[in-house]
């Protein structure tokens, strides 16, 4: 009995220890990952050609995107703000008030926002792809530093 009720008070404790050891084992992991894919930097030269193919996709491939969210985020700003400035009389500061606040404050955090989730999505189903096809054991026996020739040129 004693070691029924033992096991049941220290049952989540030991599942709340494998949650917290694995996720400072994956935080573990990703620092030494980007630590290392830094320390890479000096091959930027070999790799300009996949910089340029990266920077191409984040400015190019991400502007749709982004206009799309600016533009959804600036015509409900403008209604919003309609709706609130009527009661006051000054419908004509809506135009002043919306390219205001979008180019000094929410534009530039619904940019960041959209390009780091496109392109953060991009990056992670790339290399996922690849790490499952075994590609990427395929550059380690080619003796390719999977760090220089993959995440250095995305960083």
């Amino acid at each position: 009995m004693a070691d029924e009720i033992n096991g049941i008070i220290t049952k989540p404790f030991a599942l709340l220890e494998r949650r917290f050891q694995g996720a400072c084992e994956g935080a573990g992991y990703t620092l030494d990952l980007l630590f290392g894919s830094l320390l890479r930097i000096k091959d930027i030269r070999k790799r300009k050609t996949e910089v340029m193919e990266q920077i191409s996709a984040t400015a190019i491939g991400s502007l749709p995107v982004v206009l799309f969210t600016a533009l959804f985020t600036g015509m409900i700003l403008a209604v919003q703000a309609g709706i609130a400035l009527a009661k006051f009389g000054q419908e004509n500061t809506i135009g002043l008030i919306v390219s205001a606040s979008m180019c000094r404050e929410m534009g530039p955090v619904m940019t960041a926002f959209a390009i780091t989730a496109l392109i953060g999505s991009t990056i992670a189903a790339k290399i996922g792809t690849m790490k499952v096809s075994e590609e990427i054991d395929a550059l380690e026996v080619m003796s390719i530093n999977p760090r220089s020739y993959l995440v250095m040129p995305r960083i």
